[in-house]
């Protein structure tokens, strides 16, 4: 009897813990303005990663701009040519940038881009796909991608567009994706459901796309796009309650919270 006791009270303290750790999940710990002012007015972010101790954002109309961590003051801006809204996702594989180009027919392709320079050193087709991608994500040896229009899915595809896996998700619409791979169990997919209200973040054991919990973002209007800074994961919302655009960097992972949830099955084996 003391044995099942003290296991019930360690069950107890764990969900205590899990449930600490729960209301964390989601809250707001940094934000900047989202939008970049050009000689064409304001733009809206299409595309956001971490690398080289920077905020990098792409804009669809052919912008891209070096943004200070965590702070987001600009650094520098970029221009690509041609200049039309055609730009999509932004990742970055530990040496190069890469954005997703597509203006009015198909395939997209996949552009390479040094950071030193911001030059675009290669571009790749993705031949098997006829919509604009909505997210890219880069894994360390494969790319994850979603496309506008393309609803419940997820693919991994190599630089060339085989596609090497795809996943059905368990909501209807496109998610904007962020891949980490630094987290204890593995490397985890977030994928932000921006459709609905409020928002909601899934998070998928990858590769394997096993359910592993979700969470809100702690404000309105939550879209693409997403990324990791090694602690945080970032988004952009498309309004604020004031009616402006930002880029917020969010509590997305708390240890308890994983590891209680293992605990909880004790409790069936406590009463057997």
């Amino acid at each position: 009897m003391a044995v099942r006791l003290s296991r019930i009270i360690a069950v107890a303290v764990a969900v205590s813990a899990m449930v600490a750790a729960a209301s964390k999940l989601g809250s707001i710990v940094n934000s900047f303005p989202a939008r970049i002012r050009v000689s064409g007015g304001k733009l809206m972010p299409t595309g956001m990663a971490y690398a080289n101790g920077y905020i990098w954002m792409m804009y669809s109309a052919g912008y891209a701009a070096k943004r200070a961590f965590p702070s987001g003051s600009v650094i520098a801006t970029y221009e690509f040519y041609p200049r039309v809204r055609a730009y999509h996702g932004l990742t970055y594989d530990g040496s190069y940038l890469w954005t997703s180009f597509m203006y009015r027919y198909p395939p997209p392709k996949l552009l390479k881009i040094s950071p030193a320079t911001m030059s675009v050193v290669a571009s790749y087709p993705l031949s098997h796909f006829n919509k604009r991608l909505l997210s890219l994500e880069w894994d360390g040896k494969y790319f994850w991608i979603s496309l506008l229009d393309v609803y419940y899915y997820v693919f991994r595809v190599t630089s060339a567009g085989s596609v090497v896996s795809s996943f059905r998700n368990s909501y209807r619409y496109t998610p904007a994706i962020c891949y980490v791979d630094d987290l204890p169990g593995g490397p985890r997919l977030f994928e932000l459901n921006g459709d609905v209200f409020p928002p909601i973040f899934y998070v998928y054991k990858a590769p394997g796309h096993t359910f592993d919990y979700r969470f809100f973002p702690r404000h309105t209007g939550a879209r693409n796009p997403a990324c990791w800074d090694g602690e945080y994961l970032w988004t952009f919302a498309n309004h604020d309650p004031g009616g402006n655009e930002y880029c917020y960097q969010l509590v997305a992972w708390v240890p308890d919270y994983a590891v209680a949830p293992a605990s909880l099955g004790k409790v069936k084996a406590l009463f057997r």
